[in-house]
């Protein structure tokens, strides 16, 4: 227990994010976060940033309701998906603007989604999540983008190591992701960095600590 910039440099130094990149992590008030050590491993990251037990189904933006965010599930994961009452959650509040996925899902879970969230759904091609991630990057660098002083948030259903590699190319860390959690990062629009906001473990219904 302790400030969240302390728990940021404990958490940045395990995972081996740089110095600079400190502002990457974010670490709510009351939020929580695991770190398993075991004689093969400097520091695992098991979740990061959980606040489930405060009623927030994702963490508080702390950098303003601007530019946008990605929840990145695994699709291994995402069979389950209509059972999820966090889901539910985001698409009633209109949470979620728009559907991602890597390969065409199953019609049943799409249509199901679509409906339920009412969002347009695209297939994702790998190279063109970079591409369109680092447009964004340079946009919040360069200039104030004022068609995103709101928020945009979409859903990406991937597969686990494609979620790996957007996040460890995206923050320039090494770690893998868990196939049953829900990673959260956030671009906004006042910040030239990205921040990520969480990593959440989930259960058949709720966004859940883990023993």
């Amino acid at each position: 227990m302790a400030h969240g910039g302390t728990n940021r440099a404990l958490i940045s130094t395990a995972i081996g994010l740089q110095p600079e990149s400190y502002h990457s992590l974010q670490q709510s008030n009351c939020g929580i976060s695991c770190l398993e050590f075991t004689p093969s491993n400097d520091g695992e990251l098991k979740y990061l940033n959980a606040t489930e037990h405060l009623n927030e189904t994702l963490p508080k933006l702390k950098a303003g309701k601007t530019g946008w965010r990605w929840l990145l599930l695994s699709e291994a994961n995402a069979k389950n998906i209509g059972d999820r009452s966090w889901l539910d959650e985001l698409c009633s509040g209109n949470s979620i603007d728009l559907l991602l996925t890597e390969t065409s899902l199953a019609d049943s879970f799409t249509s199901a989604l679509a409906t339920n969230c009412k969002i347009s759904h695209f297939i994702l091609q790998e190279n063109h999540f970079f591409n369109w991630q680092q447009a964004i990057i340079n946009r919040q660098k360069s200039s104030i983008d004022t068609e995103r002083s709101h928020l945009t948030t979409g859903l990406i259903i991937a597969s686990n190591r494609l979620i790996t590699q957007i996040l460890n190319k995206t923050f320039q860390i090494n770690i893998s992701h868990p196939e049953d959690s829900l990673a959260v990062i956030h671009y906004p629009q006042s910040v030239s960095h990205p921040i990520l906001q969480g990593i959440l473990l989930l259960t058949s219904n709720k966004v859940v600590l883990s023993k």
